[in-house]
Order: structure tokens, then C-alpha cells, then sequence
């Protein structure tokens, strides 16, 4: 290149350098600057047009805001098709009934049946959104002025011209500068404001650029499908009341069997319950939820804490989902109703019996929509505003739409070779704005401008153009990536010290590469190269042992053996028992035999005082006071104080003589689960649902354990009506002080009454009887309130182990207070497994025998 072509290209660099340099410090003055000094006669007239700018503004934003950055979602030039049909719109149809909707920032625009996927945002740029806001204000700002009316009385005459809007959507407010020329006429003077400005408490950028975040992750790193996973995977089991599994297997005779409406409702439900639950490390109020010294639950709780915002934002940020229809299927399936797949081993000539194995395999597909509310509590002058967009979660076949392109699609009943995942992708090109006649003209779009700075704004084009997902090869399976040296894995019997055949082993690294390495052989043997991996992990599954996972950590030229002991499962025969609470020495108590006065919090003072005033859910945590020292408020409308009985019944409680057998109108559920002893260790849980006086059968590995236990009464209880005895009319005429309303209460307010009525009229509750069946009738809890369950292996050698469970009392009125039965049992008492658990805990150790 010769000097004066290197002279020509200085020169435009320069000038493009100064033309930046002028529009940034042009656009900063018009932002910042102040319109010009008017005189006080005419101030109120500026105010009162800024109100309106500041108004209108705060409108524009509000449905900003509420619609994912749209004005008007359903306007025909956005194209925003809103369905009822489950995540088949471009929106959240949040509410049937008003139609309001906020559009998807990242979804499946196309069919949920697709072969060829089309992933889609509709995140409006902020170009856009200052446009719908200019828009508003433009079209809105004189009805708020309202031809200045309230001047007009005063002589005031108005000319006006056109409105122009310039809003600045900034990190810490939102300003609004308004070109509107306003000639201001009273007798003989006139005045003229071109300008007006006005600012909203509203951080709209700094909002809009968290959103932006939040998505920009979805898009990339699919966070949702896998916190949506990460829930429905840690519920499955071969149970019917857990969801079907991603896979297993048993020997069974009898196949598990789950119905498709009952799974559904069951995904709806961990939907509602662990979605809100989700908080973003890094934003105002965010902390993990915490589950107390239960690890396993915190592990869980923990996945639901993510931690990709790099900077700190004072926002609230909330997931939502409010039980929106979403689309749901799983398969293989006939109809509605799951299964598994049989496969009998028969010998020749039957000298062996027949052997019988059930495969397990199930694959979901769910669309999910959710809603983030991005909220600053600060804005408004206290009044708050939010931000809201929609997300939608999607897995096919168990996998997100990221693994698919990663080449780690199903192995089910899914075609991979027929999906094809793509998403859209915005193209922009700009313009030259240049100044004709006055005005400033556009020559990509032939518009033409008063301002040069509404031009450059304005003056480019935009198209859509539809490219492939970022498809990513699988490489960690394949033989070529094993170049470590030859590995032997020993598999061993922990009882036994035996080798043990057909053991699965796979090898993962990180969340989604895995390599299955194949089975054990006879002597609990394989042989075999692994790829590479850094903290990697060795999973082993056989039926019959308890699943085991360690930390493996693979370099090239390794030189290792491993050896591993699995714990096998004893299976024991099951029985259930019961120790029903009783009442005795039901006795009546003279109403001048007043005992002495006690304040108790200790449980085993409270049972002789069960019929006058505590339940068994509240009298375990609250203080007791001997009931004819009891208490009460009253008001006149509101809280019902039932009538003094002079002969007052009371008795005494009592439990666990000898455990009863279940009979037929019982059903017992239990449910035990390990307590984790490394880190790794899968989680180990078993269930069993026991009719009458069924026995069963459990699984079982040394460990420590929490038991949970229902007992469901089938016959369930009754209250009768006319229980409970309530004044329904007080007579305010009598003498009664405050200090014996509340006793030992200072009124240093002055707000109770003088004297409390006596009453009038006397009515009963509940006026029709009320009929629970079935009911919950107690049960039993182990755990660390209570002390949880220690097995060893020589527990488990004596082949069956018997549990005891609590049955609670018979309700018998709907609250103990006013009841006016011989025996009252208010409905908390069906509440109390929990302290009935600890005050008879040396009763329900499960018993091997």
C-alpha cells in the first residue's frame, strides 16, 4: 500500500471515530439536559405536561413488563399465536378467562409431535421495546393533558404540534424526553416550551439484561429440562406409587403396573411443588432451601440452587408454575396402562423352574411452561415493578434438545435419524442515514426523519433464517477414545468375599458422557480399557445387591486394578402391628375440686387434660394450663366461648400394652430409606403396602434407616353433629373484667373490653355430621427427631422383621374447646404420628425375629 492510500484510510477512520464520538456526546446531552427556563406563571403548565410524560411512561413500562416486553402480545404485527392447547403457542396463555399471555423467550414453536424441531425466541431486542414505548407515549401523552383543561378557566390559550418521543432505557431509571411544541397564550403574552422531560424510578435495562441472561442460559445449557429431569428421575421406582423408571429390573412373578392419567397428575404435581423452589445464586434474597441434616434431600435442594449469574443483581427473581396445562406423554405403553416386558428362561425337560425376568424401561416427553418474574420491590416509589417472560422446558425421550445435538439422543422408541433441531437466528443489517431537505433519510428502508439521532435509531432491516442446533458428535463411547491400558474391575460379594457374575458396570464423566463397560464374568471379573476422564465415576448394578458408585478418575497409560465389594440384599418376611392409644380412668371432676394451678410443656403432663382444652397435635409444642384456670379471648362476632360446665369429664391416656395384628379394615404403608454413608451412594429406598393381615416382604443392606409409616383406617370416623357448643348472641349488659378474660394480660393499650357478656343464646356446631372415610389413623416415624432404625447383618440373617406402628384415637369433634361430649378427641389427633413417634419410641423398634 502506498502513503497516500495509507493517508485515505487514516482519514475515514478518523471520521467515523469523531461522527461516533459526536452522536454519543449528542445523544448523552439530550438525555441529561434540562428543558430551558420559563418563567413561574408558566412552570405549572411544564409540570403538568412532565406528569403526564412521567405518567404515561410508567403505563408504557407496566405493559411492558407484564408481556415479556411487548405492549400488546396479541397485536397482529407481532404474529404471536396464543393456544389452549398445551405448549403448542408462541405464549403462556396465563389466564383462561381474561386471555392474558406472555410470550416465550426460548421454546418449541413448532408441533409437540415434530420430526424437524424448530426451537424459537420471541425476546423482543430493546430497539423494539423503545419503539412500543415511543410509540405509547406519542399516541397517549394528550389524552393525559386532556387540551390542558384545567388552564383553560384561567385564560390560557394552547397551540400544540406533534408529539415525539425519545426514551432512554438506562441501568438505574428510565427518561423520557418529549419533543411537543406548546405555545402558551394569556392576554397580551406568549410563551413557547419545545421540550419536555420526565424520568421514571424504573431500571428497565438492567432488568431487561437479567432476563436476557436467564434465557441466554436456558438456550445454552438447558437449566430447566435439567431441573425438570433431576425431579422426576429421583421419583421413579418399581412401585406403583412412584413414577415408572428410566429402567430396571426384577424376577418378580407379578408385574408393576402404572396408568398414564395417574403419572401425569403425579409430574403435574412435582411441577407445583419444586418449581418455585428454583433461586438464582447472586440475586436479592436468594438461599438454598434447606432440609436439615437429611443429605440426601439437601443434594436435592442443592440442584434446585444455580449458580451461573457471574455479577450481583438486586432483584428478586421467582419461576412459577401454576398448574398450566402442559404437554405430557410417556411409552412404550398400551392405552394408558405401563408395563414391563416379561422374558421366561424355561430349561429342558423341566429339570430347573422356570425363570422369570421383567425389563423396566420408560421414556418421557414433557413440554413445560414456566413463568419468571424478574422483580424490583424498590421501583415505583415503593410500589414495585416486575418484569415477566416465559420459558419452556422440554425433554423428549429423557434427553433435552441440547443433548440430542450432541449425538446422545434415545435408544427407545424415538427415531432420532428423523428430528432435527433447529432454531432461528436474527440477522441484522444497517443503513445510511443521510440529511434531504430538512429531514434525515433512511436508505435501507426509504423513511424519512426529523432527527438525525431517530434516523440512525430506526435505519436497518432485520430477517430470520433457520440453522442447525449446534450439533456436537459423541466421542467418549467409542473404542478409539479408550487409550487407557487394560483395567481389571474385581467385583466381590461382601458377605461372601465371592466374585459375582453379571455385574453392570458404566464409566461417567461429567453430566452426560458415559461409556457402558459390559458385565462381570463368572469370577466377578472384567478386563477392559476406559477413556479418559478427570473425577470420573464407576457405577455397579446387579439385582439382588445394593447399587454402589465411586469416584474413578482415568489417565492415559493408566495401570490399575479395582476391586469393589457390593452388599447383598437380604429379603425378609414382613409383618405390620399396631399400638392402638387408649383412654382409661374416664372420671368426673367437681368444678370446686380447682387443682393447683401448673404450667407444663412436658408431654406426659398433658394427657389427663385431653377433654378440656388440648389436642394431641398442639399440646406437644404449646404451653398447657390446668383447664380451669384456661382462659380465653372473646369478641363479640368473632371467637364463639362455649358455656361452664360444672361437672367436667377428664381422663387419662395410655399406650403400648401389647401390639395388635391388622385386620381388614386397615391398609398399613411403609417406607424405608438408607441413610447415605459416602457421598456417592445412591439413594436406597423400599415400600411396602400391606392389606389387613397380609404379610410381605422387604429388601434390606446394613445401614442406618429412616422409617415412615401411615396406617389408613378404611372405615375412617365421624363427627356427629351438635359436638361443639357456641354462643351465637351475647348480652353485654353483665360484669366481667378483663383481668379474667386474659388472665395475668396488662391492657397497656386499652383496646379489651370492660366487661365480658354473658351469653344470650347457645347454639351447637357442626349442624350436619361430618364424615372422613377413609382417614389417616396414625402410623409411625423414625428419624433423627425420634432416632432413626440401625440394622446390622447379623439383624438381617434372621429372615423377618416385624414393625410397629401408632394408632391414634378416634376423632370425635371438630376442636376440644366448647366440646360437649363425655370423651372429646378434637381432628389433630389423626397429626400426631410425629410426637405419639417420640413418646413411645422405645415401643416401635422393629423387631427382627
Amino acid at each position: 500500500m502506498n502513503k497516500r492510500a495509507q493517508v485515505t484510510v487514516y482519514i475515514i477512520i478518523g471520521i467515523v471515530i469523531l461522527f461516533s464520538i459526536a452522536t454519543a456526546i449528542y445523544v448523552a446531552n439530550r438525555m441529561l439536559a434540562q428543558p430551558g427556563e420559563i418563567s413561574a406563571v408558566d412552570r405549572p403548565i411544564q409540570d403538568y405536561v412532565e406528569s403526564c410524560v412521567q405518567q404515561v411512561g410508567k403505563e408504557a413500562l407496566v405493559k411492558i413488563g407484564a408481556h415479556a416486553g411487548y405492549l400488546d402480545p396479541g397485536a397482529p404485527e407481532h404474529d404471536i399465536f396464543v393456544s389452549d392447547a398445551p405448549a403448542e403457542g408462541d405464549a403462556l396463555l396465563v389466564s383462561e378467562i381474561t386471555r392474558e399471555a406472555v410470550p416465550y423467550w426460548f421454546y418449541m414453536s413448532t408441533q409437540n409431535d415434530c420430526r424437524e424441531c424448530l426451537l424459537e425466541s420471541l425476546q423482543p431486542p430493546i430497539e423494539k421495546i423503545k419503539e412500543q414505548v415511543d410509540g405509547y407515549v406519542e399516541l397517549n401523552l394528550e389524552k393525559c393533558l386532556n387540551s390542558f383543561e384545567p388552564f383553560l378557566e384561567q385564560g390560557y390559550v394552547f397551540e400544540t404540534g406533534d408529539v415525539g418521543s425519545d426514551v432512554l432505557l438506562a441501568e438505574e431509571s428510565t427518561r423520557f424526553v418529549v419533543d411537543y411544541p406548546v405555545e402558551i397564550k394569556k392576554l397580551d403574552t406568549t410563551t413557547r416550551i419545545e421540550q419536555f422531560a420526565a424520568v421514571v424510578d424504573v431500571p428497565f435495562k438492567r432488568m431487561y439484561d437479567l432476563a436476557s441472561e436467564i434465557t441466554a442460559q436456558e438456550r445454552d445449557k438447558a437449566f430447566l429440562e435439567s431441573v425438570l429431569f433431576h425431579f422426576i428421575s429421583l421419583h421413579t421406582g418399581l412401585e406403583m406409587s412412584k413414577l415408572p423408571p428410566l429402567g430396571g429390573l426384577t424376577h418378580d412373578k407379578v408385574l408393576v403396573t402404572w396408568f398414564k392419567p395417574m403419572v401425569e397428575d403425579n409430574v403435574n404435581q412435582l411441577l407445583l411443588s419444586y418449581v418455585p423452589l428454583i433461586q438464582l445464586y447472586n440475586t436479592k434474597d436468594a438461599e438454598q432451601v434447606s432440609s436439615g441434616e437429611n443429605s440426601f434431600e439437601q443434594g436435592f435442594f442443592k440442584a434446585l440452587y444455580l449458580k451461573f449469574l457471574k455479577e450481583k443483581y438486586p432483584f428478586d427473581v421467582d419461576f412459577m408454575y401454576f398448574d398450566w396445562p402442559f404437554y405430557f406423554d410417556i411409552t412404550p405403553r398400551n392405552g394408558d396402562v405401563l408395563t414391563g416386558e416379561v422374558h421366561v428362561q424355561e430349561f429342558p425337560y423341566n429339570f430347573a423352574p422356570a425363570f422369570q425376568t421383567n425389563y423396566y424401561e420408560f421414556y418421557y416427553d414433557v413440554s413445560a411452561p414456566v413463568l419468571v418474574e424478574i422483580r424490583d420491590s424498590d421501583a415505583l416509589k415503593g410500589e414495585g415493578y416486575s418484569f415477566l417472560f416465559a420459558l419452556e422446558a422440554n425433554v423428549r425421550d429423557n434427553k433435552d434438545f441440547i443433548e440430542w445435538n450432541k449425538g446422545e439422543g434415545t435408544i427407545g422408541y424415538w427415531d432420532p435419524a428423523d428430528a432435527v433441531v433447529e432454531k432461528k437466528e436474527s440477522e441484522t443489517t444497517p443503513g445510511i442515514c443521510s440529511e434531504k431537505s430538512g429531514n434525515w433519510l433512511c436508505d435501507i428502508t426509504g423513511k424519512s426523519y426529523s432527527g438525525q439521532l431517530q434516523c440512525v435509531q430506526n435505519c436497518y432491516v432485520s430477517k430470520t433464517k433457520r440453522v442447525p442446533f449446534r450439533p456436537v458428535k459423541k466421542l467418549f463411547n467409542d473404542e478409539e477414545q479408550k487409550v487407557s491400558n487394560t483395567i481389571k474391575i474385581s467385583v466381590l460379594d461382601a458377605v461372601t468375599r465371592q466374585g459375582v457374575n453379571e455385574v453392570g458396570i458404566l464409566f461417567t464423566c461429567g453430566r452426560y458422557q458415559s461409556a457402558a463397560l459390559g458385565g462381570t464374568n463368572l469370577k466377578g471379573e472384567l478386563k477392559t480399557k476406559m477413556p479418559v476422564c478427570i473425577n470420573g465415576q464407576l457405577s455397579f448394578d446387579k439385582e439382588g445387591y445394593a447399587k454402589k458408585i465411586i469416584p474413578f478418575t482415568v489417565k492415559p497409560d493408566d495401570r490399575k486394578d479395582v476391586e469393589v465389594f457390593l452388599e447383598p440384599e437380604a429379603v425378609l418376611r414382613t409383618v405390620i402391628k399396631k399400638y392402638p392409644i387408649q383412654i382409661k380412668n374416664l372420671r368426673e371432676l367437681e368444678y370446686e375440686q380447682e387443682p393447683e394451678p401448673q404450667l407444663s410443656t412436658s408431654y406426659a403432663d398433658i394427657d389427663s387434660w385431653e377433654s378440656l382444652g388440648m389436642s394431641a397435635l398442639t399440646g406437644f409444642s404449646d404451653q398447657v394450663i390446668s383447664p380451669l384456670k384456661f382462659s380465653m379471648h372473646w369478641e363479640e362476632e368473632g371467637y364463639k366461648v362455649g358455656r361452664e360446665q360444672e361437672n367436667m369429664m377428664i381422663y387419662d391416656r395410655y399406650c403400648c400394652d401389647a401390639p395388635e395384628s391388622l385386620n381388614e379394615s386397615y391398609k398399613a404403608i411403609l417406607m424405608v430409606e438408607k441413610i447415605p454413608e459416602a457421598p456417592l451412594e445412591p439413594n436406597y429406598f423400599q415400600t411396602v403396602m400391606l392389606d389387613g393381615v397380609q404379610q410381605g416382604s422387604i429388601s434390606l443392606v446394613p445401614g442406618v434407616y429412616k422409617v415412615t409409616g401411615m396406617l389408613v383406617d378404611k372405615e375412617g370416623f365421624v363427627i356427629e353433629p351438635g359436638c361443639q357448643e357456641i354462643c351465637l348472641e351475647y348480652d353485654t349488659d353483665t360484669g366481667y373484667y378483663a383481668e379474667e378474660i386474659v388472665e395475668g394480660t396488662t391492657d397497656i393499650f386499652n383496646v379489651l373490653p370492660d366487661e365480658k357478656p354473658d351469653c344470650k343464646k347457645w347454639g351447637s356446631f357442626p349442624e350436619k355430621e361430618i364424615v372422613a372415610r377413609p382417614s389417616l389413623m396414625g402410623g409411625v416415624q423414625l428419624d433423627n427427631a425420634t432416632g432413626y432404625w440401625n440394622i446390622t447383618r447379623a439383624d438381617l440373617n434372621k429372615g423377618a422383621v416385624e414393625f410397629y406402628f401408632i394408632q391414634t384415637l378416634k376423632p370425635t369433634c371438630t376442636v376440644v374447646q366448647d366440646c360437649v361430649l363425655d370423651v372429646c378427641v378434637d381432628v389433630g389427633e389423626i397429626q400426631a404420628t410425629g410426637p405419639y413417634s417420640l413418646k413411645y419410641r422405645e415401643y416401635l423398634e422393629p423387631e427382627f425375629r
